[in-house]
């Protein structure tokens, strides 16, 4: 499934709340409560088995350095005029700790003309556009640090005991994501045979 070119998708409600509730609860709401829209990702292949990579779009408000660690990665604009900033801003986090196992039905391609119905929808779509545009740009860099996390977590090393603790428990989400594609699976049978 996962492709050369990175496309956003969403992730259906259920599918969230189910690898919340028999997983691990580190999996991220789909919809936090400051926020309406579903987060999004894209899919990347780990382990043969595709991975949807979340990202955070908050903008913070100042140019702070921060300390870029193996399970995250900050997107910046590109600096237009040195004088006028001392650093890009941020635009969004990848957030390869919070990475989840999905499979086709349980994941929607982002419309983005579905999106910018308003002003603030627009906004939305220009800030997806500058993610997408960050993300092919840096294609390679992020397939390595998406694998390198995963293998940080599966290697659970004492030094990088930080790490892995923020980290999703990707093992125990893959058990679960092949559970729920099979109940999903009985269900359509059940329904096609009545």
């Amino acid at each position: 499934m996962s492709s050369e070119k990175l496309i956003f998708y969403n992730v259906s409600d259920d599918y969230i709340n189910y690898l919340r509730k028999y997983g691990d609860e580190k999996v991220l709401f789909n919809k936090p409560e400051d926020r309406t829209r579903p987060y999004v990702g894209f899919v990347l292949k780990i382990n043969d088995m595709d991975y949807l990579v979340p990202l955070s779009s908050k903008i913070r408000k100042t140019n702070e350095v921060t300390t870029v660690i193996p399970n995250t990665f900050t997107e910046t604009q590109k600096i237009q005029n040195e004088k006028e900033k001392k650093f890009p801003d941020k635009i969004a986090t990848i957030k390869f700790n919070c990475m989840i196992p999905i499979f086709p039905d349980v994941i929607k391609k982002i419309d983005l003309e579905e999106i910018a119905k308003d002003e603030e929808g627009e906004n939305y779509k220009n800030l997806l556009i500058k993610e997408i545009i960050f993300c092919s740009d840096n294609r390679d860099k992020i397939i390595k640090k998406a694998e390198k996390t995963y293998k940080i977590f599966n290697e659970n090393k004492p030094y990088m005991r930080g790490i892995v603790e923020s980290c999703c428990n990707f093992k125990v989400l893959e058990q679960k994501c092949k559970e729920y594609q099979l109940n999903s699976f009985d269900e359509a049978v059940a329904t096609a045979e009545k």
